[in-house]
C-alpha cells in the first residue's frame, strides 16, 4: 500500500490541464486572496512559479497518457497542454482583476 501523500502527488501529477487549473482556483480562493495565496508560496515571482509548477505536472502527466509514443506526437501534446494551462491560467487572472475593478466602482458608486 502507498503513502497517502504518494496517491495525492500521483493525482496532482495525472490531471489534465482543466483539471490542474481547477485545482490552483480551489487552493488559491481557500487562501481569501491572491496576496495571502502568494505569500504561501515564499519568495520568488509568483505567478511564473504557478506556471512553472504546472508546466512540470502537465509535461509528467501527458508523458504518462502517451508514453510509448513517438517523441514528436509526445511533445506536441505537451506544448498544446501547457498552452491549454497558461491561457486558462491569464483568463482567471484577467477576469479577477476585471471583476475587482467593477466590484470597486459599483462600492464607490453606491456610497
Amino acid at each position: 500500500m502507498s503513502k497517502p501523500s504518494g496517491r495525492i502527488e500521483n493525482v496532482r501529477t495525472s490531471m489534465t490541464p482543466n483539471q490542474a487549473v481547477t485545482l490552483w482556483m480551489l487552493e488559491a480562493h481557500h487562501s481569501g486572496s491572491m496576496f495571502a495565496y502568494s505569500e504561501t508560496l515564499g519568495s520568488g515571482n509568483g505567478a511564473g512559479q504557478l506556471l512553472d509548477g504546472f508546466n512540470r505536472r502537465i509535461k509528467s502527466a501527458t508523458e504518462k497518457r502517451l508514453r510509448g509514443r513517438q517523441a514528436g506526437e509526445t511533445n506536441a501534446a505537451i506544448l498544446s497542454a501547457q498552452k491549454d494551462v497558461a491561457f486558462l491560467f491569464m483568463l482567471h487572472i484577467r477576469v479577477n482583476v476585471r471583476v475587482g475593478y467593477q466590484l470597486r466602482a459599483w462600492q464607490l458608486s453606491v456610497s
